[in-house]
Protein backbone atom coordinates (compact mmCIF):
# COMPACT_ATOMS: atom_id res chain seq x y z
CA UNK A 1 0.00 0.00 0.00
CA UNK A 2 1.91 3.02 -1.20
CA UNK A 3 0.93 6.86 -1.46
CA UNK A 4 -1.21 5.83 -4.60
CA UNK A 5 -3.64 3.99 -2.40
CA UNK A 6 -4.91 7.76 -0.78
CA UNK A 7 -6.59 10.55 -2.26
CA UNK A 8 -4.95 13.53 -1.66
CA UNK A 9 -2.07 11.57 -2.24
CA UNK A 10 0.08 12.05 0.55
CA UNK A 11 3.43 13.08 0.69
CA UNK A 12 5.51 10.74 2.56
CA UNK A 13 6.18 6.46 2.29
CA UNK A 14 5.31 4.44 5.16
CA UNK A 15 6.30 0.66 5.63
CA UNK A 16 5.85 -2.18 8.41
CA UNK A 17 8.31 -3.51 10.52
CA UNK A 18 7.87 -6.64 12.47
CA UNK A 19 10.35 -7.07 15.28
CA UNK A 20 11.96 -9.84 16.52
CA UNK A 21 13.55 -10.02 20.02
CA UNK A 22 16.02 -12.44 20.97
CA UNK A 23 15.00 -14.96 24.31
CA UNK A 24 15.47 -13.19 27.58
CA UNK A 25 18.42 -15.59 28.42
CA UNK A 26 20.67 -14.20 25.63
CA UNK A 27 19.70 -10.40 26.42
CA UNK A 28 20.41 -11.10 29.74
CA UNK A 29 24.36 -12.73 28.99
CA UNK A 30 25.11 -9.64 26.94
CA UNK A 31 27.89 -7.43 28.78
CA UNK A 32 25.42 -4.51 29.44
CA UNK A 33 27.67 -2.22 31.36
CA UNK A 34 30.83 -3.05 28.93
CA UNK A 35 28.66 -2.12 25.79
CA UNK A 36 27.46 0.99 27.24
CA UNK A 37 30.96 2.01 27.93
CA UNK A 38 31.59 1.46 24.40
CA UNK A 39 29.00 3.08 23.02
CA UNK A 40 29.48 6.36 25.09
CA UNK A 41 33.15 6.35 24.11
CA UNK A 42 32.53 6.21 20.35
CA UNK A 43 29.24 8.48 20.30
CA UNK A 44 30.25 10.50 23.16
CA UNK A 45 32.75 12.50 20.72
CA UNK A 46 31.15 13.40 17.86
CA UNK A 47 33.19 12.37 14.57
CA UNK A 48 36.28 11.11 15.86
CA UNK A 49 37.91 7.59 14.68
CA UNK A 50 37.59 4.73 16.46
CA UNK A 51 41.08 4.68 17.96
CA UNK A 52 40.89 8.06 18.90
CA UNK A 53 37.60 7.45 20.26
CA UNK A 54 38.02 3.80 22.44
CA UNK A 55 41.79 5.85 24.13
CA UNK A 56 39.68 6.07 27.52
CA UNK A 57 38.77 2.84 27.91
CA UNK A 58 41.82 1.62 26.58
CA UNK A 59 44.71 3.72 28.15
CA UNK A 60 47.24 0.94 27.66
CA UNK A 61 46.57 -0.72 24.61
CA UNK A 62 47.43 -0.72 20.84
CA UNK A 63 43.93 0.32 19.86
CA UNK A 64 44.54 0.08 16.46
CA UNK A 65 46.05 -3.56 16.68
CA UNK A 66 42.73 -4.57 18.66
CA UNK A 67 40.54 -3.06 16.41
CA UNK A 68 42.45 -4.76 13.22
CA UNK A 69 42.73 -8.44 15.40
CA UNK A 70 38.89 -7.53 15.20
CA UNK A 71 38.34 -7.23 11.79
CA UNK A 72 37.55 -3.45 12.30
CA UNK A 73 39.26 -0.73 10.82
CA UNK A 74 40.33 1.72 13.04
CA UNK A 75 40.34 4.52 11.16
CA UNK A 76 36.39 4.29 10.56
CA UNK A 77 33.63 5.90 12.62
CA UNK A 78 30.70 4.80 14.25
CA UNK A 79 28.50 5.67 12.64
CA UNK A 80 29.61 2.69 10.18
CA UNK A 81 30.29 -0.24 12.33
CA UNK A 82 27.70 -3.03 12.57
CA UNK A 83 25.94 -4.16 15.72
CA UNK A 84 28.20 -7.34 15.86
CA UNK A 85 31.26 -4.90 16.07
CA UNK A 86 30.14 -3.20 19.23
CA UNK A 87 29.97 -5.98 21.19
CA UNK A 88 33.60 -7.55 19.94
CA UNK A 89 34.89 -4.18 21.49
CA UNK A 90 32.91 -4.51 24.50
CA UNK A 91 34.34 -7.73 24.97
CA UNK A 92 37.57 -6.33 25.09
CA UNK A 93 37.07 -4.02 28.03
CA UNK A 94 37.59 -4.60 31.43
CA UNK A 95 34.75 -5.43 33.59
CA UNK A 96 33.87 -1.38 35.02
CA UNK A 97 34.20 -0.67 38.87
Amino acid sequence: CGPRSFWPRPNVESAVIKMMFKPVEERLALPWPRLRAVTNAVFGSRRKILKNALKGLFPDTDIGAMLTDLDIDPESRGERMAPGQFLAIAGKVKEPS
